[in-house]
């Protein structure tokens, strides 16, 4: 029986900052799987870089320069539907994760995780799975647990 290779997971990288991106270049430049094959600084280069490439995955920073990330995951899920989108960002706070997952992204991870959680998530998103980092899921999880309770507190109220 032959081994059938695993086809590459197409990745487009976009984040404002050239060193970021190189960083993230290089920590995946030692899985064989992945394939870089685009980058943007802004949202309006990556929609005309959308125009000849399609990746499955894309690696999306929130801040950009003329448009947010949140902006550019709705538009995503809209024109291009069977991309992943997976937020890495410096902006950890309830508010940015929930519109981010609002929004259609189906990964988050804070700028500060490692290249083995990286790998995880890209590859969780090309399956068309969702995944977040622990402290992420911890945010999530702890503000699940206060609106179930405030749910709680109004309902015996109400009694």
């Amino acid at each position: 029986m032959k081994n059938v290779a695993e086809p590459k997971i197409r990745l487009i990288l976009v984040d404002d900052h050239l060193i970021v991106r190189d960083g993230i270049k290089s920590l995946l430049s030692g899985v064989e799987r992945f394939e870089i094959v685009g980058e943007a600084d802004s949202g309006s280069y990556l929609f005309a870089l959308l125009k000849t490439i399609i990746p499955d995955v894309i690696l999306l920073d929130i801040n950009l320069p003329d448009i947010s990330g949140i902006e550019i995951t709705k538009k995503l899920k809209v024109e291009y539907p069977k991309v992943g989108v997976l937020i890495l960002s410096m902006y950890n706070t309830e508010d940015y994760i929930f519109n981010a997952i609002k929004a259609g992204a189906r990964a988050y991870l804070p700028k500060t995780t490692n290249r083995q959680e990286l790998e995880e998530a890209v590859c969780a998103v090309y399956r068309g799975e969702e995944y977040f980092s622990q402290s992420i899921s911890n945010i999530i999880l702890r503000s699940f647990i206060q609106q179930a309770q405030g749910l709680d507190e109004k309902k015996e109220d109400q009694l």
